[in-house]
């Protein structure tokens, strides 16, 4: 939520009237900001890492959406540190995933976002949702593979039932 995207849509969900709760772990090297969110009416900033806090089912309980814009997108630095990526694109996922999955009361709408990344060189010069996903680096594997894990726990969850067409890309 105090990152660059991640901070604008906290700021545009407040502009029409929603009540936010921005939740970043500020990691190192990951240029989140505190900063960028302050003076923003109906947000909330909770600092939490994910990957490694008790507090993430308290922090997604309420929620009626939830936008994941966790991650790192630093393709070169990725290929020098993939342990740090695999943390950021993967792991940091999987307690918000488990969260949501336990929670009595499910968010109406859940959206990560996903990186071009993931899509290596495609050939053609539009990418579609029906575009292979070949991905050249560290970090395009590791955003697939956190999409992998959303995709998985949206085809799983029985709530979920009316909408595997849609995920399948039926």
């Amino acid at each position: 939520g105090a990152g660059f995207i991640g901070s604008n849509i906290c700021r545009q969900f407040a502009r029409e009237g929603w009540k936010v709760r921005a939740v970043d772990g500020l990691m190192a090297r990951s240029f989140a900001d505190a900063g960028l969110l302050e003076g923003i009416d109906n947000v909330t900033f909770t600092q939490c890492v994910t990957d490694t806090s008790d507090r993430v089912p308290e922090l997604v309980e309420d929620a009626e959406i939830v936008v994941d814009a966790m991650g790192w997108t630093r393709h070169l630095d990725a290929m020098q540190d993939p342990g740090y990526d695999l943390r950021l694109n993967v792991a940091s996922h999987l307690p918000v995933i488990r969260a949501i999955a336990q929670s009595a009361r499910k968010p109406r709408l859940v959206v990560h976002l996903a990186s071009r990344g993931q899509y290596g060189r495609p050939a053609a010069p539009v990418i579609s949702e029906d575009s292979i996903m070949e991905p050249v680096d560290v970090q395009g594997v590791h955003k697939l593979a956190g999409e992998g894990h959303w995709r998985l726990f949206a085809r799983s969850s029985p709530e979920n039932a009316h909408q595997r067409c849609k995920i399948r890309k039926c």
